[in-house]
């Protein structure tokens, strides 16, 4: 399932970048990326860099794990690339996730917006502070989650989102799994329930360990 953050500014990319893993920058052909235990992450976007990618992925990974890509402003492609970009989406979409940014969506093809999951990012001058969330000293446990999630149903669930985005230990994980609770959201619209589910992706993943308050 790839993700498309979009918003107005390039804070979107500060945002799902985690700063928490050892990044180390890498060259290739003068192809500059930074990489991590987790992802890849380019903030280019050419044809060389595109070969590049897919000649990275057409190799097998240790136990067939999912490949993971961030791709950052990729409004910045040209029209050969876009059509490059939504060939690589459509033939690796079952071995490699892909991440990207963009600040002017508009200027994306349709092919390949249609490829992703879109999930905005408040600009940050207007980005409006969750403050049950903003609130959390410690790990909650499912008593206090129950509780907070009460508190929240003002806000949206985009809102929260972020905020716990910026909260969570497990940036990575995060990001993964918001955006499909958020797409999920648009379907059975049960805000409680996505609301508690965004909070213990942020505090408990892969699994949910919490333990009942007595």
């Amino acid at each position: 399932m790839n993700i498309l953050y979009y918003g107005s500014n390039n804070t979107i990319n500060d945002k799902i970048i985690d700063n928490t893993l050892h990044n180390q920058t890498r060259t290739h052909k003068n192809i500059r990326y930074l990489e991590n235990s987790q992802y890849l992450t380019f903030s280019v976007i050419n044809i060389h860099i595109l070969h590049f990618i897919k000649s990275l992925i057409q190799t097998t990974t240790i136990n067939n794990k999912l490949r993971k890509i961030i791709l950052l402003n990729i409004e910045q492609c040209d029209k050969e690339c876009m059509t490059i970009l939504r060939i690589i989406l459509e033939k690796y979409n079952n071995t490699t996730q892909f991440i990207a940014t963009t600040i002017h969506r508009s200027k994306i093809d349709k092919p390949i917006l249609s490829r992703f999951i879109l999930v905005r990012l408040s600009v940050e001058n207007i980005k409006i502070d969750v403050i049950p969330i903003k609130n959390i000293t410690t790990k909650p446990t499912l008593t206090d989650i129950k509780k907070i999630v009460k508190k929240c149903r003002k806000y949206s669930i985009s809102d929260i989102s972020i905020e716990l985005l910026n909260i969570t230990p497990y940036k990575s994980q995060f990001i993964e799994n918001s955006s499909n609770i958020e797409y999920q959201y648009c379907f059975h619209n049960n805000k409680d329930l996505a609301i508690e589910t965004l909070i213990l992706v942020c505090f408990y993943p892969p699994k949910y360990d919490i333990k009942k308050s007595k």
